[in-house]
């Protein structure tokens, strides 16, 4: 069936796993670190999934030390649950730590005891693989341990093109009938769903720029205002400054940094805040950016051109002004 399905026009890629992916983290085996003791020698409950070579390649998994199953190097699940001989496993990062080991180098070659369905079975660990939040729903990516499968029967994914998703499911179907297989869950392929998952982080995206649009007017109105009212009450002052020679670019630079200095403080303790945040934030990802100080930066910048954008003609026409109205209006 994967084959014939890899045939397919518009198919770019397949593999096959045990479990439905994503599985929530419903598949759970227990492990422990074989002829170890204190922090390791405790039972670890981790999810797991039966996996073929290539499954690497499928999602784009980059290893952080070791490698991934290879046929000609390693023991499937036939051989180490029925024949009793040493399995192939490969674990994420999070189990790594949680196991003990102090580095992925050290975790490598280490032989594990694993405990699915009620039996024992021993199983060597070839690769370590970064932490991958596979389940929907999930915050965190739970400890993973993927077992080398030779033949699995749960499941078979496929990435295909976006334009040819419709025939390629209407010859699925088809199939599927042919084949009088009892039920059917019409797939959906990874082209697909990222392009929903794509226009639903889109459609969030707008949402918060709409929002931090508005924020962003009304407290530029707000800013407006305040300077508006300190302007007025300022008059006296500035009628004094016009009549003793200065001149309208010394006060509007004056008004510039006592209207913008409280936004200056305002940054100085926002930023580290907003960095601390998206930082966490971050560290929920296992694939992630390196957050530097650019966004930040550029952020300020910003925030002073637009608040100078909005007070700036308000502040060069109170500098103009004859001294002469501003002492007539505070009469």
């Amino acid at each position: 069936m994967a084959e014939r399905i890899a045939a397919q026009s518009g198919v770019l890629a397949v593999t096959r796993v045990g479990q439905k992916i994503p599985d929530n983290g419903q598949n759970q085996v227990q492990i422990s670190v074989v002829g170890q003791s204190g922090s390791r020698d405790s039972d670890l409950t981790v999810s797991f999934m039966n996996v073929v070579p290539g499954f690497d390649k499928f999602f784009g998994i980059e290893m952080r030390a070791g490698r991934w199953f290879d046929p000609a190097m390693d023991v499937d699940r036939l051989g180490y649950r029925k024949l009793g001989r040493t399995g192939s496993a490969v674990i994420s990062e999070g189990a790594l730590r949680q196991l003990g080991f102090s580095s992925p180098e050290d975790a490598l070659g280490t032989d594990l005891n694993l405990v699915m369905e009620g039996a024992r079975a021993l199983v060597k660990i070839i690769g370590i693989a970064p932490d991958i939040v596979w389940g929907e729903g999930r915050a965190d990516p739970a400890p993973q341990l993927y077992v080398f499968e030779g033949n699995p029967e749960a499941g078979i994914l496929y990435r295909l093109a976006a334009k040819d998703a419709t025939a390629f499911h209407s010859w699925l179907t088809a199939f599927w009938a042919e084949m009088e297989i009892g039920s059917y869950i019409a797939g959906d392929s990874l082209e697909v769903r990222y392009q929903a998952l794509l226009a639903d982080e889109r459609g969030r995206l707008h949402a918060v720029l709409g929002f931090a649009f508005i924020s962003v007017a009304l407290s530029l109105i707000g800013l407006y205002g305040l300077t508006a009212n300190y302007l007025h009450k300022q008059g006296r002052e500035l009628a004094l400054r016009k009549l003793h020679g200065a001149s309208t670019l010394l006060l509007t630079g004056l008004l510039s940094r006592r209207i913008l200095t409280p936004l200056a403080g305002a940054a100085i303790v926002a930023v580290p805040i907003a960095f601390h945040f998206n930082a966490t934030w971050l560290k929920t990802f296992s694939e992630r950016i390196e957050l530097g100080p650019t966004p930040f930066l550029f952020g300020v910048i910003l925030a002073i051109l637009a608040a100078l954008g909005a007070v700036l003609p308000i502040m060069l026409s109170a500098s103009r002004r004859s001294p002469i109205l501003f002492l007539r209006s505070e009469n």
